[in-house]
């Protein structure tokens, strides 16, 4: 929880957290998407919260913590955890990287006390070697951010074809319906379909502009748009996943919107001909596609870490793009959230319902599990597999994860032993994920089960 001297949490990231983890069912609509009916609960309805409070946006005693998570109130809260005998702990705080043995050495009593420890991994990526403290730990299971399929956006039709989902981008708001035809800039200005270059004066005129992304900025495309007489312009995604929010284009003066890549590529064809009747819709309305699923967000932070290269992380991913989940000021208050902090209470439910399934199972039968049945063939990073740096073992499938047959054992005095300043090896560590930098075309691990 987050707030001032109060027990309340009065920033809502506390609160969006734990319901994601383990909030109650709920159904309902909101007034941006109309009579859309969301039904939804935290990934383990059912179990049990103790919110232990060690972020503050004021803090009661002393205003140089404003604004922090106190490092002596999580010590506290880790002891008190041990004490309550939790089942799992969901950590969606994080610093900069170090030494684990030494910056994550108060994490590694979870372990010890059979308490599954799950933590996010950061929002610094996407470039390599961005996962923090304490999630580069070896003895906790850090969570990186993938996407779902679910996206709350405006339509555009096209031709004959409508329900094409759009996202809007940071420019103009788009008050009422746009209706005009579409038409490809590389129909004005040949191999441009980019709009890097700038468009005949007047060859758009009255037109919606359909543009290609990459390259060049989204306000240098759309500002040729404009200059050559669009009055908006449909952007087509170059990569798979979510459409996204075009950002720097607070400048522009005409609306844009961002589509799918399939949804893009669909439109490119419809066009390559000629122009066709198109309208973008004002309002928002709820779509579900499962190619916008199993997308990093290039937020997440990745691998390796520098500190541990021999150990995969981050351990898995879950969806943390856009989580609706309960807010402040009130019980009835939601919000839509993003970044690891967002996936990894669904990792924490899941662990959860787990040790709910098989209560005999210990931290690393847990942890096990979850890494060894994820899975790696569906996530995609800026259009391409993901690799395990961006997405450790995988996208978690609990289903899978609860009927495995053998896991992996790992004790805290493992942890403590492979402490490479005192002469230990990372990579003897009996984990799901290790890595071997100096590996051939092939290499090999021995695991125990």
């Amino acid at each position: 929880l987050e707030g001032s001297g109060s027990v309340n949490d009065n920033n809502g990231h506390g609160t969006h957290v734990a319901s994601t983890a383990a909030g109650n069912s709920a159904s309902f609509t909101l007034g941006r998407t109309g009579s859309y009916r969301y039904n939804t609960s935290g990934v383990a309805p059912n179990a049990h919260i103790i919110s232990y409070k060690v972020c503050y946006t004021d803090h009661p005693t002393d205003e140089e913590l404003d604004d922090s998570c106190v490092g002596s109130a999580i010590g506290e809260a880790l002891e008190q955890a041990v004490i309550d005998q939790v089942d799992v702990v969901n950590y969606s705080i994080g610093g900069p990287a170090g030494n684990p043995w030494s910056s994550a050495a108060a994490f590694l009593p979870m372990w010890a006390n059979d308490i599954a420890f799950v933590t996010s991994a950061g929002n610094s990526g996407p470039e390599p070697e961005t996962v923090g403290n304490p999630a580069n730990a070896p003895w906790v299971m850090s969570v990186g951010n993938s996407t779902h399929d679910r996206l709350i956006s405006n339509s555009a039709t096209v031709g004959s074809k409508s329900g094409f989902a759009v996202v809007p981008g940071g420019g103009p708001e788009i008050t009422s319906d746009i209706s005009a035809n579409a038409t490809r800039v590389d129909e004005v200005s040949p191999n441009n379909l980019l709009a890097c270059d700038p468009l005949p004066t007047g060859s758009l005129s009255g037109q919606i502009a359909v543009i290609q992304r990459g390259i060049c900025t989204f306000e240098t495309k759309i500002n040729h748009a404009q200059q050559a007489g669009a009055i908006a312009v449909l952007m087509s995604n170059q990569v798979g996943g979510l459409p996204i929010v075009m950002g720097g284009i607070s400048s522009t003066t005409i609306p844009a919107v961002m589509m799918g890549k399939s949804d893009g590529d669909e439109v490119l064809a419809l066009l390559a001909s000629s122009s066709r009747s198109a309208t973008i819709f004002a309002g928002s309305e709820v779509s579900i596609d499962m190619d916008w699923a199993d997308n990093m967000n290039s937020s997440s932070s990745r691998g390796p870490t520098p500190s541990v290269p021999e150990i995969m992380k981050p351990n898995v991913v879950a969806p943390g793009t856009d989580i609706l989940a309960a807010y402040v000021p009130n019980e009835n208050s939601v919000a839509f959230l993003s970044g690891t902090s967002m996936a990894s209470p669904h990792v924490a439910g899941a662990a959860a319902l787990l040790r709910s399934i098989h209560p005999t199972w210990g931290v690393d039968a847990v942890f096990s599990a979850l890494q060894t049945t994820a899975d790696s063939t569906r996530v995609q990073s800026n259009g391409e597999l993901a690799s395990m740096y961006d997405r450790g073992a995988g996208r978690i499938q609990v289903a899978l994860a609860s009927r495995v047959g053998l896991y992996l054992p790992v004790s805290a005095n493992d942890f403590e032993n492979a402490n490479p300043q005192t002469g230990g090896n990372p990579r003897n560590l009996n984990l799901p994920g290790l890595i071997n930098d100096a590996c051939g075309l092939t290499c090999s691990f021995t695991r125990t089960v």
